[in-house]
Formats: C-alpha cells, sequence, structure tokens
C-alpha cells in the first residue's frame, strides 16, 4: 500500500539546487558563475588570519607584563608591589582580549560593506 502525500513527484527534467544542477538563470540574470568559492579562499572576502599581526603583539606584551609583575612581586615583596602586580596582571591580558575584538569588529565591519555594496 502506497502512502499518498498530495504532492506529485518532480518532472525528471528538475533542477536540484543543493546538488548544483540549477541551469536556468537566477532571479537577478545573472548565472551564479560569479558565485565565490570558499574552497579555493577567492570571492568577495578575503580569508581571515586565525591570529593578526597586532593580536600576536598584544599577546607578546601581555605575557611580558605578567612576567614581569610576577617577579616585581617576588623581589620586592612590598604590599603595594604585590597591588600593582596583581592589577598589571590582570589588566594585560584583557588588553589582549581587546584586541582579539577590535580584529572581529573589522571583520564584521567589512562583510557588512560588502553585503550591502
Amino acid at each position: 500500500m502506497s502512502s499518498s502525500t498530495g504532492a506529485a513527484p518532480p518532472p525528471p527534467d528538475a533542477v536540484d539546487i543543493e546538488m548544483g544542477t540549477a541551469t536556468e538563470p537566477l532571479k537577478d540574470g545573472s548565472s551564479g558563475s560569479d558565485i565565490p568559492d570558499p574552497k579555493l579562499g577567492k570571492g568577495f572576502l578575503k580569508p581571515i588570519p586565525e591570529t593578526t599581526l597586532m593580536e600576536r603583539i598584544a599577546a607578546i606584551a601581555a605575557g611580558f607584563a605578567i612576567v614581569a609583575a610576577l617577579v616585581a612581586m617576588i623581589v620586592e615583596g612590598g604590599i603595594v608591589v604585590i597591588l600593582a602586580g596583581i592589577l598589571s596582571a590582570t589588566v594585560s591580558p584583557y588588553a589582549y582580549y581587546q584586541q582579539v575584538q577590535l580584529t572581529d569588529i573589522r571583520a564584521l565591519q567589512e562583510t557588512e560593506k560588502k553585503i550591502h555594496a
């Protein structure tokens, strides 16, 4: 016994967009050949590196600040130095986090500009 959904089966010459067999032009009249290929990394948007140069510099500076704060706290040992070291060790990773967020914002702005262009 066959179940009927009420929908007719697709004609044999139907296009399958998911499989890439669409031969008809798109609604805007283009053939779709200008659609970027993500495997090649070519297209409207440039690939964004995992970490930028500024992020690496910020990470190195944050690491150096933490090490310097720890050395100062160990060598000096005064209450003012310990408080300053704790603050320095807390603020420097936050500065790195801000640099990462700035990079993400720039990438989002570039994407938005390309979408609206």
